[in-house]
């Protein structure tokens, strides 16, 4: 089997006993990636084992998967939306990576910073355009086309809510899933450990992967202290 990865490709024929995961991070971006040891081989059965046993995985990810700039595409060409394997994804991100990376079951729960919205109607737009509106009104700030209101881009800054209909409709896919992956998030912020509490309630198990301690530890079934792009690069799709 082949996983793809934006700076490499990998084939695999499932973890070998023994087998530790290596880095897998570009050299021009290893600063930006916390330290961590290098996960053992136990450590990927239990990992490779709680996929296994998913068959609608619910996923939520964070900024450790960004810092590794060009998240691990564990779809396995597509092999993990068409095996059914990820019911959904969830990003607590806004930089539009796994959009690029093709996912179609996806909840940017922090919106994305490549949209602009209006505040006073509600039209969406792209930054791209209104970057170019920018350099044709410069000083001035552009309004928007269709009411003349004022534009942000359309992500969730500290002291925003989540949209409601956003938080019930990823609380609706939680509840469709048999399995919760957390993946490069602390959880610090509740936007997104809300759904590790439900998740909880429902009695769904729940794995992190994740380098350090996050605010769910508690409410897992078990916690993998690893650099995403090195685990998820070698996780199989079964």
């Amino acid at each position: 089997m082949r996983l793809r990865l934006p700076w490499r490709h990998l084939a695999l024929c499932g973890v070998a006993p023994g087998r530790r995961a290596t880095s897998s991070v570009p050299a021009g971006v290893q600063s930006f990636v916390p330290a961590s040891s290098t996960i053992d081989a136990h450590a990927l059965e239990r990992l490779q084992a709680f996929f296994s046993r998913a068959t609608r995985l619910f996923v939520i990810t964070g900024a450790g998967l960004s810092t590794e700039s060009g998240i691990p595409d564990y779809r396995s060409d597509g092999q993990w939306e068409k095996q059914g394997k990820v019911h959904w994804l969830v990003t607590q991100n806004v930089d539009a990576l796994h959009s690029k990376a093709g996912h179609q079951g996806l909840t940017e729960l922090h919106g994305c910073a490549h949209r602009v919205l209006c505040l006073g109607c509600g039209a969406m737009s792209a930054r791209e355009e209104l970057q170019k509106r920018f350099a044709g009104l410069n000083p001035g700030v552009p309004p928007c086309k269709d009411c003349g209101g004022i534009l942000k881009q359309d992500v969730t800054f500290f002291g925003d809510t989540v949209n409601r209909g956003t938080v019930q409709f990823v609380h609706e896919r939680l509840v469709e899933s048999d399995a919760v992956l957390v993946a490069g998030s602390s959880l610090q912020v509740y936007s997104g450990y809300r759904f590790l509490l439900a998740a909880a309630d429902q009695k769904i198990p729940v794995a992190i992967l994740n380098i350090g301690p996050t605010s769910a530890d508690h409410l897992t079934e078990f916690r993998v202290s690893a650099r995403c792009g090195e685990v998820l690069s070698v996780i199989q799709p079964h």
